[in-house]
């Protein structure tokens, strides 16, 4: 008798815990016991459409009009180191602007839930444009998990590793730096050790002791190092050998081209937005924009290989004794 009563109690227990659970709002029970649920799917989406939606809005905002040469802070987190540590520039909040001479460094924080923070910076270059094209810049976008080490100054020359891999999120890009130069005028910048030519917007990844990948959104480009160049077309990454002390210096020569992959080009969609509004591409050459990244790539490329002799090119600045040679080679020819 006493073990049939306290094989009810116990099942009476079972059963009222059951319908207990069962009574919690499924949003509430991912929550609580970190189960997926479509709701809680939703949330955590629109929470981070939220966030990146806010940050490219920001950076609109109060970036768009910075000077050459500057450094913008664009969304949290960031952290900067410069060449004066003693008394360094203020560089902690939205709309913060700063001298890139004065950046020695720069850190982009990854996309965070739990803070809602998604580190991106502007910058806007000079590179090799001549000081007679004042309003005219390279704008880079530098953003999540990205850090930037600014070699020569005014990064003409410059090292940078960015994370591997796609957030969960897919809202959010993975992580890198989005280059565009200024009404399709050709610029020279070195990324480690790399040699790279555009007329156009690009995104620049690195992970170290791996490869540099350097994939053309819309427009021209050529990626050289001492081991040999390849020419890019709308739609297609190149990727280069990195390794050496530091784990980011070329080590080889550029692969042949491959088609990029859309699940992570499709995400670049609002930067590559913000880029053109901040620094719009205007007209020269007519090449198609961002066609490709809806699907439309044989035609963009079609057009871009037709064009890709009509890029202006920019007279480059004299050497100002930074680390860079005006063709930004300041590191492509060291022995390691």
């Amino acid at each position: 008798m006493l073990a049939t009563g306290r094989k009810y109690y116990a099942m009476n227990r079972y059963h009222k815990k059951y319908f207990a659970l069962r009574a919690i709002p499924p949003l509430l029970a991912a929550i609580i016991f970190g189960v997926a649920t479509p709701a809680a799917a939703a949330l955590d989406s629109a929470m981070c459409q939220s966030v990146v939606t806010q940050a490219l809005q920001v950076i609109q905002d109060k970036c768009s009009n910075i000077s050459r040469n500057s450094a913008c802070y664009g969304n949290n987190q960031i952290q900067a180191s410069f060449a004066d540590s003693d008394a360094p520039p203020t560089f902690q909040t939205l709309g913060d602007v700063v001298a890139l001479k004065q950046i020695t460094g720069l850190v982009t924080s990854p996309y965070d839930e739990t803070d809602s923070t998604w580190g991106l910076a502007l910058l806007k270059v000079q590179a090799n444009l001549p000081d007679t094209m004042p309003g005219q810049n390279v704008t880079f976008l530098v953003y999540g998990d990205t850090t930037v080490q600014n070699t020569s100054g005014d990064m003409r020359v410059f090292y940078f590793s960015s994370g591997l891999g796609s957030p969960a999120c897919t809202e959010v890009p993975e992580s890198g730096i989005v280059v565009q130069s200024p009404n399709h005028i050709q610029v020279n910048f070195n990324a480690n050790g790399v040699n790279i030519q555009i007329a156009s917007t690009i995104l620049l990844q690195a992970v170290p002791d791996k490869t540099l990948e350097v994939t053309l959104i819309e427009g021209h480009a050529t990626v050289s190092t001492s081991g040999g160049s390849q020419n890019l077309l709308p739609g297609q990454k190149v990727s280069v050998p990195i390794g050496g002390a530091n784990g980011l210096t070329a080590q080889g020569a550029p692969a042949r081209p491959i088609t990029a992959d859309q699940s992570v080009t499709s995400r670049l969609k609002g930067l590559v937005k913000v880029a053109q509004t901040i620094n719009p591409p205007g007209t020269l050459p007519s090449i198609p924009t961002t066609a490709w990244l809806n699907g439309n790539a044989d035609n963009s490329r079609d057009s871009a290989n037709s064009n890709n002799n009509s890029h202006a090119v920019a007279t480059p600045a004299p050497d100002k004794g930074n680390g860079g040679n005006g063709n930004g080679n300041g590191v492509g020819n060291q022995k390691h």
